[in-house]
C-alpha cells in the first residue's frame, strides 16, 4: 500500500556543521621564551647582587677595616731629609751671581821709520762678556759647619768669594774701527781672518776681568749665597743660621 507524503511537510534537509581547527602548541618557541625569561632574571638578579655588594662594601669602609681586608687602604712612608752637612757637599761650587760687562780696547801697531799710512795697524773693538761669581763648597768639613740640634742652631763658615773665567760673547763683541796702511792692506788680502787676531782678543777678556774686580758682583755673591744657605737651613727645620766668608 503507497503511502502518501504530505506535500505541506517540509522535507528534512541534511547540514553539515563544520568542526573546529585543532590548535597545536609549538615546542621550539615555547622554549625560546622560557631561555627569554630565564636570561631577563639572571641579569635582574646580577645587577641587584652587584648594588647590594658595593652597598655592604660601602658601609663595612665606613666602619673601619683592617689593614688586610681594606683593599682601599693606603700606606704613607716618611722619609727623612739628607743632613745640611750633605747638602752643602752636593753644591761643591756655587754660582752666586753673574756680572755683565762692556769693554772698549784698541790696539796699535807701528813699524819704526814708515808712517802709519804706509805700515801700520789700528784697531778698536767693543768686547762684551760676563764673569760669575763663585763660592767653593769642596773643602767644607765638619769644623766649617757647626750644629746645635737642640737648639735648631747653624753657623756656616765658607772662604770668600772669587771671580770664575772671563766668558767672552764673541756674538754680542764687534769691530768699531780698522785703520790699516797700504802695505798692511796687502798683506791682509793675503792673509785669512786678519781681524781674528787672538791678541786683541785677550786683550778684552782681561779688561772684562778688570772691570768685573771693581764691581759689586763679589759682595752680591756673599748676599746672595747667604741667603740661599739660610732658606735652605730652615727647609731643614733650623731656625737660627749664620754664615761667614773668611
Amino acid at each position: 500500500m503507497a503511502t502518501s507524503q504530505d506535500p505541506s511537510a517540509p522535507e528534512a534537509t541534511a547540514l553539515a556543521t563544520p568542526s573546529e581547527p585543532v590548535r597545536k602548541s609549538n615546542p621550539i618557541k615555547r622554549a625560546l621564551l622560557w631561555v627569554a625569561a630565564l636570561s631577563t632574571a639572571a641579569v635582574v638578579a646580577l645587577v641587584a647582587g652587584v648594588v647590594v655588594l658595593f652597598l655592604l662594601l660601602g658601609m663595612l669602609i665606613s666602619k673601619g677595616l683592617p689593614d688586610w681586608a681594606n683593599p682601599f687602604d693606603s700606606t704613607t712612608t716618611m722619609s727623612s731629609q739628607k743632613p745640611l752637612e750633605l747638602s752643602l757637599r752636593d753644591l761643591a761650587e756655587y754660582h752666586g751671581a753673574v756680572g755683565t760687562y762692556q769693554v772698549v780696547v784698541q790696539r796699535e801697531m807701528r813699524m819704526k821709520h814708515l808712517p802709519s799710512f804706509i805700515a801700520g795697524e789700528k784697531i778698536t773693538i767693543m768686547a762684551n762678556g760676563s764673569v760669575d761669581g763663585i763660592v767653593d763648597f769642596t773643602n767644607l768639613g765638619k769644623d766649617k759647619v757647626v750644629i746645635d740640634q737642640a737648639a735648631r742652631t747653624a753657623v756656616i763658615t765658607l772662604p770668600k768669594p772669587r771671580l770664575g773665567a772671563t766668558n767672552l760673547d764673541m756674538d754680542k763683541s764687534q769691530v768699531l774701527d780698522v785703520d790699516r796702511g797700504l802695505f798692511t792692506r796687502a798683506m791682509d788680502a793675503i792673509q785669512e781672518n786678519p781681524l781674528q787676531d787672538q791678541d786683541i782678543y785677550q786683550e778684552a777678556s782681561r779688561k772684562l776681568a778688570e772691570a768685573a774686580t771693581g764691581s759689586d758682583i763679589l759682595q752680591r755673591t756673599e748676599d746672595n749665597t747667604r741667603k740661599m744657605l739660610t732658606e735652605l737651613a730652615q727647609s731643614l727645620g733650623f731656625t737660627s743660621v749664620t754664615v761667614n766668608f773668611v
